[in-house]
């Protein structure tokens, strides 16, 4: 082999050793970054389910949105918008504005929502998703704020409709636990 051969051969293994350590630097300073969003939003879960679990023992107040006494969307519009995360009036609203997601991959934070066929009427906050526990704090009208465990309600189970991503509402500005 040439001289000038060699030379290019060396050049040749500089160039893509210097370029593969680029990209590893760029995937290190993504993975990174995508821990640190990660770390936000479930800071974010645990403010928001702490929240919500004060509010339990308060009344069942229909139209009320709080902080004494709150319906089913009012309590989500309280403990959303403490958090700066502005969701609709209602129910059906807060279902709309949402990415729809499915049970298995429903987190502490997330929206669950109840209704019939084609319509949207309760929602709760999801406070833990595990194998035989689907625990959520919600406005009951004839108990006032509770949390209580979905899959220990037949009635509950038929009306499940569709669950959202907290991550799918849009936040104002960064969310700290100053907000609270």
């Amino acid at each position: 082999m040439s001289c000038i051969n060699m030379k290019l051969l060396f050049v040749a293994s500089l160039v893509l050793m210097f370029s593969s350590c680029k990209s590893n630097e760029k995937l290190r300073v993504s993975h990174r970054s995508q821990q640190e969003d990660s770390s936000k939003w479930d800071q974010l879960r645990l403010t928001i389910i702490t929240l919500a679990k004060e509010q339990v023992g308060k009344k069942y107040q229909r139209s009320s949105k709080g902080p004494n006494s709150y319906d089913c969307s009012g309590l989500v519009h309280y403990v959303y918008n403490r958090m700066e995360m502005p969701v609709g009036a209602s129910a059906s609203d807060q279902c709309q504005q949402g990415k729809k997601i499915e049970l298995d991959n429903a987190k502490k934070g997330d929206l669950i929502f109840f209704g019939g066929k084609d319509h949207i009427t309760h929602v709760g906050i999801i406070t833990e998703n595990s194998k035989n526990r689907l625990m959520m704090v919600h406005s009951s009208s004839s108990r006032g704020v509770i949390e209580e465990n979905v899959l220990n309600s037949d009635y509950w189970v038929r009306r499940i409709r569709h669950i959202t991503s907290l991550t799918s509402y849009k936040k104002e500005k960064d969310i700290s636990m100053k907000n609270r």
